[in-house]
């Protein structure tokens, strides 16, 4: 069947497709790296937002136009004007950033798999948000760097705690406080990423996955990444074992068990359908 997608806006910051129940984000400034104005992350913000409470959507993907994934954010830009910057108190502007970086928090928590595509530059804001997508495909063109320190920040969208849960406490230290660049063999070799690919092949390969995860049995999935991000936040073995108990009983009660039984006594692949 071919895909349909959904009309957008090719001059907006942040472009949203719908092929099925497959959403497909991209960040949308190739000539300037995707890096992160203050448009592009309310835009990223409140197309995550709006994708997460979707029941028609079953998984995300989120990929950078042209060369790079994200530049992190765009220091000559800056992530406020000045004249926005005038009339807003410092505790408005950590709560403006809060709400923007709650991106990253939306593609980790949100009750449904998401994919991110990394090539080029991934860098600063850019590394968290990659790196909060359930999975990861890189191309070997990653260059993965904190760069905070380099221009002195501390950090923001959730990179300390992304590459704490993926790389290691001191992994993790030494990429946020020296800024050392990496490359895509070196963030496989960390756990940050998935899966590494030639630069031809990584939307072809991140699109097949994206898409093996949407016509996936959604309501276990769901359940499952409830478990998985449980189970990293620190959920003791027996808090683990009441939900994957409650879970596995009413996943046994869904279509999509059902069918997935039927389709082992047909020796077919099943179709699911999210119920």
């Amino acid at each position: 069947m071919e895909p349909t997608l959904s009309p957008s806006n090719e001059e907006a910051p942040v472009l949203c497709e719908r092929e099925d129940e497959l959403a497909i984000v991209t960040l949308n400034r190739p000539d300037r790296l995707n890096a992160l104005s203050g448009p592009v992350m309310d835009a990223l913000h409140s197309t995550l937002q709006t994708l997460a409470d979707d029941p028609k959507v079953r998984a995300v993907f989120l990929r950078g136009a042209g060369r790079a994934f994200c530049a992190g954010g765009d220091i000559k830009a800056g992530g406020i004007s000045k004249e926005e910057a005038a009339q807003l108190t410092t505790e408005d502007r950590i709560a403006r950033l809060r709400r923007q970086m709650d991106s990253a928090a939306l593609l980790h928590t949100m009750p449904k798999p998401t994919i991110s595509a990394l090539r080029g530059a991934m860098m600063g804001a850019g590394v968290g948000l990659g790196l909060s997508a359930d999975l990861r495909i890189a191309s070997r063109t990653l260059k993965l760097e904190t760069a905070f320190a380099s221009l002195g920040f501390s950090g923001d969208f959730g990179g300390a705690y992304f590459l704490t849960q993926l790389a290691g406490p001191s992994a993790a230290r030494e990429l946020m406080m020296r800024s050392r660049r990496i490359d895509g063999d070196e963030a496989l070799r960390l756990g940050l990423i998935n899966e590494l690919v030639d630069d031809d092949a990584l939307d072809a390969r991140a699109l097949t996955v994206a898409r093996e995860l949407a016509a996936g049995p959604s309501i276990a999935l769901r359940h499952m990444k409830r478990a998985l991000n449980a189970a990293a936040d620190g959920a003791s073995v027996a808090e683990l074992l009441d939900l994957e108990a409650a879970a596995m009983v009413r996943t046994s009660q869904t279509e999509d068990h059902k069918e997935a039984v039927r389709a082992f006594i047909e020796k077919r692949p099943p179709r699911f359908s999210g119920r």
